[in-house]
């Protein structure tokens, strides 16, 4: 049983091992390449996860913020022009619709952990204000 060397160096390097060594390092390749395609999609999973749950919902109230705090300011010169007792109920049911929902937004945002005290101060400065010029409108 002596094995020439020659006869382990042909075996060595013939087609049929040196294309089980290719397919395999492609296999190989496959599979590693599949375990970062899998590892990253995860990942982007995970951020995804963090903007829908945290970043959306904040973005969504501070809108709703901008949008009811339009509402109230533009309140003030249909206040003005109301020409009767019934166009002055109408924009005051408004304006109180408005200050519910912004006061929401506002409760929303401070649910997630903003800093809402300053927004708060303005929106509750905004609303006196109008109220105090409802009242003056009741008056005439």
């Amino acid at each position: 049983m002596i094995v020439s060397v020659k006869a382990v160096l042909d075996r060595r390097f013939r087609i049929s091992t040196q294309l089980y060594v290719v397919i395999g390092g492609a296999v190989a390749l496959t599979v590693a390449a599949s375990l970062v395609g899998w590892f990253s999609f995860n990942q982007v999973g995970d951020v995804q996860s963090r903007v829908n749950e945290g970043s959306v919902p904040e973005l969504e109230a501070a809108f709703g913020i901008a949008q009811h705090s339009n509402t109230l300011v533009t309140a003030a010169p249909r206040l003005t022009a109301a020409a009767n007792a019934d166009d002055l109920g109408v924009v005051s049911v408004l304006i109180e619709e408005a200050h519910v929902s912004l006061e929401g937004e506002i409760n929303t945002l401070e649910e997630k952990g903003t800093e809402v005290q300053s927004i708060r101060d303005h929106a509750n400065s905004l609303v006196l204000n109008i109220h105090l010029l409802t009242d003056s409108m009741d008056e005439l």
